[in-house]
């Protein structure tokens, strides 16, 4: 049979999909933070004349993660696979359903998906920054821990942009994916219908990544990520969106983009914010109300 436990009669495979995503999100931080700890405490114990960070405890902590950007990076890419990906693939496989492929809808392209993922992702950039700045000014304290993490985000020379590119673009497009819009959303498919999916998906999506900061952004992003897997009935589409995202973010942390579109610091400016928020919104209620079957899906 092509059904696993979850989905036998009398059982619900939400419950279950809940229960694995949270069970591999403590894995994945614990199991995470252990071995960096670690290779950190051993690496500076045996080059202690070495590893000496000037400044008070917040400058000592940003250059920490400046120093140790390559193994952290390295260290998020394997996890992301090893914890993430493969192990969503088996125990779909064996809890939920054996057609895992379809379920996650990996087994057809949509093209059209994909260019709606690039031009809409790129149209929602000047609002997840503006939704990022909205908490800036809510919470100010907060911008100055998250710049503590700056450090590991740049990208020195191209060799390192490019594997920032890699970590940080293309890894949490798949694996991540894989986990909310593959595993997540096919079980939430099974007892709920189009808006359920998508808002209780990119809610999940957002508090699992646990930076307060940039929750209403990361929220936005993830129902956005959402709505193209199920309008496209394709993962790719939103693979192909959270590549973009990420790798634009990446870009614009490390060169300075001019154009007229943005002010002297790099930010968007608010005419371009408005103009480009109104057109996502376009985007948006388009790709809603088009989906092939939307005459017989139910909200």
């Amino acid at each position: 049979m092509n059904k696993g436990y979850w989905e036998q009669p009398g059982k619900n495979p939400v419950v279950g999909a809940l229960i694995y995503i949270f069970l591999i999100g403590a894995i994945y931080f614990t199991l995470q933070a252990f071995v960096l700890n670690i290779y950190i405490m051993v690496d500076m114990a045996l080059n202690s004349s070495k590893r000496v960070f000037q400044g008070n405890y917040f400058q000592r902590l940003s250059s920490l993660y400046g120093f140790y950007q390559r193994p952290i990076l390295l260290m998020l890419m394997a996890s992301q696979f090893l914890i993430f990906l493969l192990p969503s693939i088996w125990f779909y496989r064996r809890w939920q359903n054996k057609q895992w492929i379809e379920r996650f809808q990996l087994n057809h392209v949509s093209w059209q998906g994909i260019v709606f993922a690039i031009a809409g992702t790129i149209l929602f950039l000047p609002l997840a920054d503006l939704l990022s700045t909205i908490f800036y000014k809510l919470f100010p304290g907060l911008e100055k821990l998250s710049s503590l993490q700056l450090p590991l985000f740049e990208g020195a020379t191209p060799g390192r942009l490019f594997l920032l590119i890699v970590v940080i673009g293309l890894t949490p497009a798949i694996c991540e994916e894989i986990l909310f819009r593959g595993y997540l959303q096919s079980a939430l498919s099974q007892r709920f219908k189009g808006v359920k999916i998508i808002l209780i998906s990119g809610l999940i999506f957002a508090f699992y990544h646990q930076n307060p900061l940039g929750l209403l952004a990361l929220t936005a992003a993830g129902l956005w990520l959402g709505l193209l897997a199920w309008r496209f009935k394709s993962i790719y589409s939103s693979m192909t969106a959270h590549f973009v995202y990420n790798s634009s973010i990446i870009l614009m942390v490390n060169h300075k983009i001019k154009g007229p579109f943005l002010n002297e610091q790099g930010s968007f400016k608010v005419w371009y914010m408005v103009v480009s928020t109104l057109l996502f919104a376009l985007v948006v209620w388009w790709v809603w109300n088009h989906r092939e079957d939307v005459a017989n899906e139910k909200t």
